[in-house]
């Protein structure tokens, strides 16, 4: 006899897609929103949005990047990017993580809207309105690619 564990927790979610008469590729999807200013994901051939940051979450996004930026800069270890750089996850699915690092190294695989391989490092900022769903998709996708390093910052925690 199974016995099963009930559920962590349960919450019911809504989202915002945009219906195209296809699946768009990654590629469409960088030329299509190029620009724009909502923070657009491709999740399984559908440009997805997610929820307009907050300022808790600008606040201390602002805080990381300039930290972040700082330390890499001076010791000349790279180059730090905030959540408008495009990741190939496949060809179906793109994320925009909120603050992404490459090594000095590995710099050539910079491309004018995205990366060409995984980045080194993802920083990915937990607002109260985020769903556990949500992320738990961003960290398999992002290990699904092999990135090396994924933190989840939760500033309530």
């Amino acid at each position: 006899m199974a016995i099963s564990a009930p559920p962590r927790e349960r919450v019911q979610e809504q989202q915002e897609v945009w219906i195209f008469d296809h699946a768009l590729t990654f590629e469409e999807y960088l030329e299509q929103y190029e620009g724009v200013k909502e923070h657009v994901e491709l999740i399984r051939g559908v440009p997805t949005t997610r929820m307009a940051a907050n300022i808790p979450h600008e606040k201390l996004f602002n805080w990381f990047y300039v930290l972040i930026t700082m330390f890499v800069e001076s010791r000349d270890l790279g180059i730090i990017f905030g959540s408008r750089t495009a990741v190939k996850i496949t060809n179906y699915d793109g994320r925009l993580p909120d603050i992404l690092f490459i090594r000095k190294e590995r710099l050539h695989i910079l491309e004018y809207l995205c990366l060409s391989e995984p980045p080194d490092l993802v920083i990915e900022l937990i607002s109260p309105g985020d769903r556990l769903s949500d992320r738990l998709k961003l960290e398999a996708d992002y290990l699904s690619i092999g990135v090396p390093e994924i933190v989840f910052v939760d500033a309530n925690r």
